[in-house]
């Protein structure tokens, strides 16, 4: 699964756009639009994305922003 990370301009502001995309099959598994981005939102957007692709257990893949290396992340998702 890949992560991709998109400004959007909507109205007045940029918003976010973070996907979740089978790299396989290029289909999007899980989107947000979100005002910010930070360790928490996307480890909650993560986790509902694996959720999706259950029951398989894909491979994470991502451009290792701070988003990604963000201590809660780690200790949420990868260590459980």
């Amino acid at each position: 699964m890949e992560h991709r990370r998109e400004y959007v301009w909507v109205g007045a502001r940029f918003y976010f756009l973070l996907s979740f995309v089978d790299a396989y099959s290029r289909y999007i598994v899980h989107h947000k639009l979100l005002m910010s981005l930070d360790g928490v939102k996307v480890a909650t957007e993560l986790q509902a994305a694996l959720e999706t692709a259950q029951p398989q257990k894909p491979r994470v893949v991502h451009d290792y922003g701070s988003e990604f290396g963000s201590n809660y992340l780690h200790t949420r998702l990868w260590t459980t």
